[in-house]
């Protein structure tokens, strides 16, 4: 019985998003939909607004995929290219090199400057 009704329910969902995706976008729609407000919708608003409302993302989703992006666009140009992987590894081998460096003076203080200054 539980595998016919998610069976029922699946194919209820599978219609209501095609039926969805089907109708007409409406001017107030369009305002709804123009997030940056400059009248216009562009594909990341489109695409943001459509996997929202067919619950395919909820809002927290977005919010980490936007902050990875950013994360991973080490220009700050708004795109990610090999540049910015190439750069992120680079900072990646120094911050663990001067995390070595760090522990090794800390070894250091506690070993041999402790003791000179006793």
């Amino acid at each position: 019985i539980a595998n016919c009704f998610a069976y029922i329910t699946s194919r209820a969902a599978a219609k209501a998003e095609k039926d969805f995706i089907r109708r007409e976008i409406t001017l107030s729609d369009l305002e709804y939909l123009d997030v940056n407000g400059d009248g216009r919708v562009d594909e990341l608003e489109f695409v943001t607004f459509m996997l929202l409302a067919m619950q395919k993302v909820d809002m927290r989703m977005m919010n980490d995929l936007k902050h990875l992006f950013h994360a991973l666009d080490a220009g700050k140009d708004g795109f990610i290219q090999k540049e910015d992987l190439i750069t992120l590894r680079q900072r990646k081998r120094l911050a663990r090199k001067m995390r070595r460096r760090a522990r090794h003076w800390k070894k250091w203080y506690e070993n041999e400057a402790r003791s000179f200054f006793s």
